[in-house]
């Protein structure tokens, strides 16, 4: 069976993991929540929900990326995450709320019903916030369909 991490901090609104939980739940998905690095060997997938990005996570973010494992990121941490694995691609998409290009990172306007992946890096990516204390029914739609991507590429 699978199994996803969601590695969180303090900041992540309660409601956001959640709902993560309540689509893993759905999909008969194993998880953990934990606000300690993973070892990416230990699971099929990341959700990362951390509002502060920390250049020392680097190397667990590129653990997952060299196993070919999945990553799900929000609005925080997708342009940090695509700027680690960038030098591993010719470009990275990632979901943001206006269209433009940043050395290698071409970021794709995104409503929060939807998402973005990116192939090459296994990287999903949407703009919903990490800190959203209420969860809109737009919000829950995008967060169940990266959730199913997500469980269907681990």
């Amino acid at each position: 069976m699978k199994k996803i991490v969601i590695w969180t901090d303090t900041k992540t609104s309660p409601a956001v993991i959640h709902q993560f939980e309540h689509c893993l739940q759905k999909l008969n998905t194993l998880f953990t929540v934990q606000s300690t690095a993973p070892d990416a060997q230990q699971f099929q997938g990341c959700i990362y929900l951390k509002t502060d990005f920390n250049k020392s996570e680097s190397s667990n973010i590129l653990q997952f990326f060299e196993q070919s494992k999945p990553i799900v990121t929000l609005q925080a941490g997708a342009q940090p995450i695509a700027e680690i694995l960038r030098e591993h691609s010719q470009l990275i998409s990632i979901a943001s709320n206006t269209h433009k290009e940043i050395k290698n990172i071409e970021m794709i306007e995104c409503p929060e019903d939807d998402f973005i992946t990116d192939r090459y890096t296994k990287l999903l990516s949407t703009t919903i916030r990490e800190d959203k204390s209420e969860i809109t029914e737009s919000a829950k739609k995008g967060l169940w369909l990266i959730c199913k991507e997500l469980v269907e590429m681990a």
